[in-house]
């Protein structure tokens, strides 16, 4: 083999075995999902399941917060002592979903995991001591991992059905 050969192999070598390993890297990040959020949640509809996730795959968004979700527990702060949590999502995975209907001015919160609060009870977040305060509507949605694109979609999708007049993006 020529000098230029052995470097030709060497290339083709190197870019088959990164392939290789994103190739199996992928197929192994998709059969978690599959086994951990399809498979695993397919006998429990309707039943309390031991762990907790805020996700549900979705085609359009990727992943999205299931609709009617149901946590009351405890949370462990970052020293370890606990405290009393009550998590609920409703209609379309929001963690509120103040009346379209409403006379009152309807503000609409969009975000990230900030928004999510996965361990915080819905009258804690942000947004439930702001609807708390003041005679407003709210209508919260974030997910983990969001990203402007997906929170934009969120925003598409659920503008016309809410009318906000504020949006806290």
């Amino acid at each position: 083999m020529t000098r230029l050969s052995k470097y030709t192999a060497g290339i083709i070598i190197t870019l088959a075995s990164i392939f290789f390993i994103l190739i199996v890297g992928e197929a192994s990040l998709r059969a978690y999902h599959w086994l951990r959020f399809v498979r695993g949640n397919a006998g429990n509809i309707g039943k309390r399941v031991e762990y907790r996730s805020l996700i549900r795959l979705d085609k359009k968004l990727g992943w999205v917060v299931p609709e009617n979700y149901s946590f009351k527990g405890t949370e462990k702060d970052i020293w370890g002592k606990t405290y009393p949590v009550e998590i609920k999502t409703g209609r379309y995975g929001f963690r509120m979903f103040g009346d379209v209907n409403s006379g009152k001015p309807k503000i609409l919160f969009i975000g990230d995991s900030f928004t999510n609060a996965f361990t915080i009870s819905n009258d804690k977040t942000y947004y439930g001591i702001i609807g708390e305060a003041f005679p407003v509507e709210i209508f919260a949605y974030g997910e983990g991992g969001y990203g402007t694109l997906q929170e934009y979609m969120i925003l598409d999708e659920y503008f016309d059905l809410i009318k906000p007049d504020i949006i806290v993006w």
